[in-house]
């Protein structure tokens, strides 16, 4: 068996203050004013004979197709890593920098050149000390349900997937190396906050690496488009992120623990892309006039003194109405191309989706894999809410704001399906 190597690193991506801040632009102006918890990018390399994954998380709201393509040309330039073997996500935090998405600008802002380039370079400096870091390392899987983090938040008793899954690499003597932790639920809660957190995830991280000395963490989200924290939190702000990611660290602290590792594993990855078309917004007048139901029904809800999570829907309702509005006058053309990616480490099968995909289209990909699977969220572009059919006539802030017609989103189920079952297999051709 071809000895099996890792490396691990993680550098630093917190922006200067003063910038604006990402996730519902429309609804929170305003620039970071302090530092929450810190942002990052974490990354980790694994080799074996001439196959190599790469795995890199930012702490970001977003990473488009534009960003993914320059990092992965810096990488093949520079460190000789071809871009196909590279998977790059956001964990969508929504207390990252605004400016980076130059595909989507109505949900991000501005463009901000000068982070664009200092975040593109953190990365490429993160993968090389990666790289350089690889020694001979042991891998294991572990999954456990864990309930209390969130739910699907358009009805709670809706589809979503509690499993957590840690992914646990050692070195050969036993000593820890690295461990990424995976979970499916919007990281929102400090949505409202002028400052730079990377949520709940970051403060999960932060507790599997104080009980685990010498352990890198780095978290991957799942298909968490309709799942968040809006029906299990007691709270807005970074209180209640530490709360809610220290009960997710605990979980994966324990499922860390229980992991067995072995030397040695099958390293596979395949890319496959796909031309989406993008949906054709109603008109200017209709969009107004939903805007105004919309804060009619906000404000109705609070004169009535609804429960805080109800009245949170209808405001959500609001911000999507205006959202939309925005969205069509910038619609960025009839379609995007977008890329669906599956990485095997060992018996791992990660599928990477460009964007915010629902719990029923994510739990749909995989019952159709071999276990254990995951699908990994805002991965390689990002082409907003990935709305089923189910779904896709709702008055749902998801279904008002979504770029890609519904019809379009089972071609990507059906894509992700189809990598994930290659890799799986001795052929790495797609059905």
């Amino acid at each position: 068996m071809t000895e099996l190597l890792g490396g691990v690193a993680r550098l630093e991506i917190t922006p200067p203050l003063g910038k604006p801040l990402s996730g519902n632009p429309v609804d929170r102006p305003g620039k970071a004013e302090r530092v929450d918890s810190p942002l990052w990018v974490r990354t980790l390399s694994l080799r074996s004979g001439d196959r190599r994954v790469v795995l890199a998380g930012l702490d970001l709201l977003a990473v488009d197709h534009l960003l993914a393509a320059d990092i992965r040309t810096d990488l093949e330039e520079r460190l000789r890593v071809p871009g196909d073997q590279v998977m790059l996500w956001a964990t969508h935090t929504h207390g990252g920098p605004a400016g980076l998405l130059r595909a989507c600008p109505a949900v991000d802002g501005p463009f901000d050149r000068p982070l664009y380039d200092a975040v593109r370079a953190a990365v490429l400096a993160a993968v090389g000390e990666a790289i350089a870091r690889e020694q001979p390392v042991r891998l294991g899987v572990g999954q456990s349900e864990v309930r209390g983090i969130g739910t699907n938040r358009v009805d709670p008793a809706g589809p979503m997937n509690a499993t957590c899954t840690v992914l646990r690499v050692d070195r050969t003597d036993g000593e820890p190396l690295a461990a990424l932790v995976h979970y499916a639920c919007h990281p929102t809660l400090g949505n409202f906050e002028l400052a730079y957190s990377a949520d709940y995830p970051g403060y999960a991280l932060q507790a599997l690496e104080a009980a685990v000395p010498g352990v890198v963490g780095l978290f991957a989200n799942g298909a968490s488009g309709d799942v968040s924290t809006r029906f299990t939190r007691r709270g807005l702000g970074d209180p209640e992120a530490r709360r809610i990611g220290g009960m997710l660290g605990d979980a994966a602290i324990g499922i860390y623990r229980s992991i067995r590792t072995a030397p040695g594993c099958e390293l596979r990855s395949l890319s496959r892309r796909i031309t989406l078309r993008l949906r054709r917004y109603p008109p200017l007048e209709v969009l107004q006039a939903a805007e105004e139901a919309a804060a009619r029904a906000a404000a109705a809800g609070r004169a009535a003194g609804l429960d805080a999570a109800s009245q949170r829907s209808l405001d959500i309702k609001l911000v999507g109405a205006r959202m939309a509005r925005v969205m069509a006058a910038s619609r960025p053309g009839d379609s995007l191309p977008a890329e669906v990616q599956a990485v095997r480490i060992g018996d791992l099968v990660m599928v990477g989706i460009p964007g915010e995909m629902f719990a029923e289209t994510g739990n749909a990909i995989l019952g159709s894999l071999p276990r254990p699977a995951v699908v990994v969220g805002y991965a390689n572009g990002y082409l907003g809410y990935l709305v089923p059919r189910s779904e896709a006539q709702s008055d749902s802030y998801e279904s008002q704001i979504a770029l890609v017609e519904a019809d379009e989103v089972a071609r990507l189920r059906d894509a992700s399906v189809s990598c994930g079952l290659a890799v799986s297999r001795d052929s790495l051709s797609p059905d």
